[in-house]
């Protein structure tokens, strides 16, 4: 029952149905969100006591990601206390970093078997889907300002993903979860589903305009085919899909996208790399002025207040100081450490022959890898170190790890079964 509460959420948090359709925030279903919030907030507070005190694997002790992810959020806050640029709390980054930090506790409170774990992945595909499928209609039927052939301007009226680059961010991250489905595929209209989202996903980022996002999803292609036990099959589909990408674009997104590796098109108007590069450069000066930070979500301020951060170390080395590069640092090698462990324990399982045991944990423990790796990709031509999808990656990898370790305790104590198909917890939670 709760994970399907926690769906919901997911559902109002991605979708955003009352900010499409004004009209729903009449319906009581959307009008008592609120409240549904505090509901979770106390259902939270029971859970964390049940798993605090009788949980045999205890996760609020025992993982390094969910420390790194409290220990940044208390480096946001100081930034805003201490900072003389920014109001405390009034900045969006702080406001949606401690809304979503509330949400990897109750997800990883709610999901304690592979079978929730396998609803959340699914629902969020398909709500990411609903999103892009919304999101192209509008832009089909022109719901955009004259003179536009991206979707920049109506992706401004659907929320907090506002701007080119930060949707484009937002829908590079939400792709590697295709991995971790496939799994799940068993029938033919499931695979025309994944087929059908990858390539609308392309077609949406794309359509943004956004180079960075254009950039982020070629690397992770290159990713991709560098992983994958199938590269070689994989690589001539790859460079004849190229050609053909090109050409369903618009001839002003062509010269858009050229403007990557030629700088003199439209007198260098586009391509030009300066100003991420002076937004990295000012950002470690900034560190070392202030070493304690700016406070979060000064960047643009301290930039003269005309543009936003374009680069992610760089708005994280300026905005929270040094002491927020290191924990920012700590946070990605945690997001390594945990996926190190989580490759050990499904090492284990496979050399106890246990089949496709771990199998999916492992898969979303990849996608989540890969997530880390796109927002990355994106950060370097933009400033993305508040955006929630952070916060899901860690939620998602968090409740992997703790997935696996049970599997692990149940392997040795001889619980698991070769061949046995398993949906939930073998460890008894007392």
């Amino acid at each position: 029952m709760v994970v399907w509460l926690l769906v919901y959420f997911m559902f109002v948090s991605t979708v955003r149905p009352v900010h499409r359709w004004p009209e729903l925030d009449r319906i009581p279903l959307f009008d008592m969100y609120q409240l549904t919030q505090l509901l979770f907030i106390f259902l939270m507070l029971r859970l964390m006591s049940r798993w605090l005190w009788h949980s045999q694997v205890k996760i609020f002790r025992g993982n390094i990601l969910l420390l790194a992810m409290c220990l940044f959020a208390i480096v946001i806050a100081s930034s805003q206390v201490i900072s003389h640029f920014v109001v405390l709390f009034g900045q969006p980054g702080v406001n949606v970093w401690f809304r979503f930090m509330v949400f990897l506790v109750l997800f990883v409170s709610s999901v304690h078997t592979e079978r929730e774990l396998k609803i959340t992945v699914i629902a969020t595909i398909i709500f990411c889907f609903l999103v892009f499928i919304l999101d192209y209609w509008s832009f089909l039927q022109g719901n955009v300002h004259v003179g536009s052939t991206t979707m920049k301007e109506r992706l401004g009226s659907i929320g907090p993903r506002h701007g080119t680059n930060t949707y484009a961010a937002w829908v590079l991250a939400q792709l590697p979860l295709i991995g971790p489905l496939i799994a799940l595929c068993k029938r033919y209209w499931h695979y025309l589903f994944v087929l059908g989202y990858v390539l609308l996903t392309i077609r949406v980022i794309t359509l943004t305009g956004s180079r960075t996002g254009l950039i982020g999803l070629g690397g992770l292609l290159v990713l991709f085919l560098l992983f994958s036990r199938y590269r070689f099959y994989w690589l001539p589909i790859v460079f004849l899909a190229l050609p053909v990408g090109w050409a369903t674009m618009s001839v002003e997104q062509q010269t858009r996208y050229s403007t990557i590796w030629d700088s003199n098109i439209s007198g260098g108007e586009y391509a030009s790399t300066e100003r991420r590069k002076e937004d990295f450069m000012r950002g470690f000066k900034l560190m070392l002025q202030y070493p304690f930070g700016t406070g979060a979500g000064s960047g643009q301020e301290m930039a003269g207040g005309t543009e936003n951060q374009h680069s992610l170390f760089g708005q994280v080395a300026g905005e929270l100081g040094i002491v927020g590069f290191l924990t920012f640092l700590f946070m990605l090698s945690c997001y390594g450490i945990n996926h190190y462990n989580i490759w050990r324990n499904y090492k284990y399982l496979q050399e106890k022959n246990l089949g496709k045991e771990g199998l999916f944990c492992w898969r979303v423990s990849l996608a989540m890898l890969f997530g880390v790796a796109a927002m990355l990709l994106s950060g370097l031509g933009m400033g993305n170190c508040y955006f929630s999808t952070w916060i899901y990656l860690a939620a998602f990898q968090i409740v992997v790890v703790q997935l696996m370790q049970e599997k692990v305790a149940a392997a040795m104590q001889g619980k698991l079964l070769p061949g046995l198909p398993t949906t939930r917890s073998y460890v008894n939670r007392g």
